[in-house]
């Protein structure tokens, strides 16, 4: 292979992907990838969540990986010389996790991305084109939510969502502890 096309193909899988707003850092191999995704308060480093894809990327200073061992897919984030850790059981079903670089721990996203409309009519619409199970509207408080399936990848639906007309700002949830009804 000539030296030039080597060196634009090394260039290509090494480089930083600008996707709207946000980033993909990808390594040489091109299949492990780790995407920055906004919340409301701060950006989340989301890894795949194919359990064959393992690998190690650099993103916002973090070096992340993820590997499989002892049949648990475990996943890494260190930077300074601290070291944080989220092992998840090959055996659930498949989740996206991302590493929350303000709070230092791993998150599992929300099947529902939080959506700012200029007006609530626009809700089905997007729905329907997002591929989402279903939407509501919370008028008093100024968003909705867009319920997706549990195949879908809310990062992507995210940033589809967010280039819809009618749409503010769309941006992706983490899951929250469970609450009960008192």
């Amino acid at each position: 292979m000539p030296r030039a096309l080597c060196l634009k193909l090394h260039t290509a899988l090494a480089v930083l992907l600008l996707v709207g707003d946000s980033a993909t850092a990808q390594t040489s191999s091109g299949g492990f990838q780790i995407r920055r995704a906004d919340t409301i308060d701060h950006a989340l480093l989301v890894f795949p969540n194919d359990a064959l894809i393992a690998g190690v990327a650099n993103l916002d200073g973090w070096r992340l990986s993820s590997d499989e061992q002892d049949g648990f897919r475990v996943y890494r984030a260190s930077k300074g010389g601290r070291s944080h850790e989220k092992r998840v059981s090959l055996g659930t079903p498949k989740r996206y996790y991302a590493f929350n670089p303000k709070k230092a721990r791993f998150e599992q996203l929300s099947q529902s991305v939080r959506v700012e409309l200029s007006h609530q009519s626009f809700l089905k619409g997007i729905v329907e084109s997002a591929g989402g199970v279903g939407g509501k509207a919370y008028p008093m408080l100024g968003f909705a939510l867009v319920r997706l399936s549990a195949e879908a990848n809310p990062v992507q639906a995210a940033s589809a969502i967010q280039s819809m007309p009618g749409v503010l700002n769309a941006h992706v949830m983490v899951r929250g502890p469970k609450r009960r009804a008192r």
